[in-house]
């Protein structure tokens, strides 16, 4: 694939307002470059309400930027928050095929996120195999909800599917690894733009270490003690296996 198939580049950027709130805003292209078969794309969001979040999708004129390109990273799809360096990773092999070669331009679209529910609290650590019940406002019954655990942008695993009965028990796998930064996403599974994210969480163990190795610990303690009741001020030799 020939990178010059992308001599001809047009990046605009569409603001669709979906709120009544009065903000300014500015967007601009700082950048962009090819990086083997990966286009960056460097990009500026400004907004005078710094807890405005953003709904950001790239589209192609392959199919005349009506479907949002899917292998993309970086900064890029919901909860986007605004700043001077964001960058978004089009994957252009993996999302068009590694024979591709035309020439093609590209649109950038931004819109207000609304988060379509709203968490009550969050947990700062989850032990594993312990139950924990989320709950949350809003949504409808009719929905079909999915939990996902991701560490960074990685997805980790998935729970099963559920109504939308504003609670769900959680229950950490006893295998997943402990410590990193967790944190769930939750979604409609009818509309990819309906999705909240819990803050960040550590994962422990449900019963530490020091707890399990307490047995052990004890069992030499007694042996110890008994040996020194004997009546011989000499200790005895080591078991030999």
């Amino acid at each position: 694939m020939n990178q010059k198939i992308f001599g001809l580049i047009f990046m605009g950027f569409l603001l669709v307002l979906a709120t009544g709130k009065i903000t300014a805003q500015s967007f601009a292209i700082s950048q962009i470059e090819m990086e083997g078969v990966k286009l960056n794309i460097y990009y500026v969001l400004q907004d005078t309400d710094e807890t405005n979040k953003y709904i950001i999708k790239l589209f192609s004129s392959r199919d005349n930027y009506s479907t949002p390109l899917k292998s993309v990273s970086g900064d890029v799809g919901v909860a986007i928050i605004p700043g001077n360096n964001k960058k978004i990773v089009f994957d252009i092999s993996k999302e068009f095929g590694d024979d591709f070669e035309d020439r093609i331009s590209f649109q950038i679209r931004g819109s207000f996120y609304v988060p379509f529910i709203k968490l009550n609290g969050s947990y700062a650590k989850l032990k594993r195999d312990k139950s924990y019940e989320l709950t949350w406002t809003g949504g409808t019954e009719k929905e079909i909800l999915n939990i996902e655990l991701l560490s960074g942008d990685k997805k980790i695993l998935d729970f099963p599917s559920f109504t939308n009965e504003q609670m769900y028990n959680l229950k950490l796998p006893a295998s997943l690894k402990v410590g990193k930064p967790y944190r769930l996403r939750i979604y409609d599974t009818n509309n990819g733009d309906r999705v909240v994210f819990t803050n960040e969480f550590l994962v422990q163990r449900k019963i530490p270490l020091v707890v399990k190795a307490l047995p052990i610990m004890a069992l030499g303690s007694i042996f110890f003690f008994v040996s020194r009741s004997s009546t011989s001020n000499h200790l005895p030799d080591p078991i030999k296996p």
